[in-house]
């Protein structure tokens, strides 16, 4: 099969979308748990692209339809403010967000992004001062902080609701892959968007993120994911079950 990493888009684009926007207090408290709709759809569509001969055209229509119909965002956000221990994670997530460090490196961080310009930074990266231990901060920030696991497992699940003639070890190399590309572009997409931030200011966050206050927001974001991926995924499937003619459709799938 051809390699394809749906993920590759989807955070590239989620990420230049929400970095190009003006930021709402949902967006502050749920930082970087949300899967934009619209490139939700354009991620599937490249994935029947680069797998054809596993995708059913009828299968990736109503996976289409599904995702336009059923906003991700909204049931997470639904989810997590009817949660009974909401208010004590808002509580902890706004002393986070409100701390000096915080605001300091989010004032640094870019505004914009293009091909052009990401291409140009990792062109050039060799070149930039202590760039191994800023690599190694980054990887510790991401670990911390950014639900990029659950995200792989969204992704995985869904790749495999909407494929067919998958062998299990098929299904393990794909989700494997998809981990990779996903924690890989993870973080070049860190370094781009601070790279103004220097290397003290990345420590004193990490500092941040050892107290309870941090670690209760990431638990409670992480349960909330959790809870929401399989209520998405379990909906997706039995709508795609309804659908599926066990054999695989190739001759439409350009329509998309």
């Amino acid at each position: 099969m051809r390699v394809l990493t749906i993920l590759t888009m989807v955070f590239l684009v989620c990420s230049c979308a929400s970095s190009q926007k003006k930021s709402t207090p949902d967006d502050l408290l749920f930082n970087s748990a949300y899967i934009n709709q619209n490139d939700l759809v354009q991620a599937v569509e490249q994935f029947a692209e680069a797998y054809e001969y596993y995708t059913n055209s009828t299968i990736i229509k109503g996976a289409i339809n599904y995702i336009k119909e059923t906003n991700y965002n909204e049931m997470f956000v639904g989810r997590a403010k009817s949660h009974k221990d909401f208010l004590i994670f808002e509580k902890y997530q706004q002393k986070i967000n409100n701390a000096q460090i915080s605001k300091k490196i989010e004032a640094q961080k870019l505004n914009t992004i293009s091909k052009e310009s990401f291409d140009k930074y990792f062109s050039n990266l060799s070149s930039i001062d202590f760039i191994e231990q800023r690599i190694d901060l980054f990887e510790r920030l991401i670990f911390n902080t950014f639900p990029h696991k659950r995200h792989s497992v969204f992704f995985s699940e869904l790749a495999k609701s909407i494929c067919h003639n998958l062998t299990q070890n098929e299904l393990e190399t794909l989700k494997e892959r998809i981990k990779t590309q996903n924690y890989l572009i993870t973080l070049k997409l860190n370094l781009y968007f601070f790279q103004n931030v220097k290397n003290k200011d990345i420590i004193e966050l990490l500092k941040l993120h050892e107290s309870v206050e941090f670690k209760y927001t990431r638990d409670f974001i992480e349960k909330i994911q959790v809870q929401t991926n399989k209520k998405f995924l379990d909906d997706l499937k039995q709508k795609l079950k309804s659908l599926d003619n066990t054999e695989p459709d190739t001759t439409l799938i350009g329509f998309l």
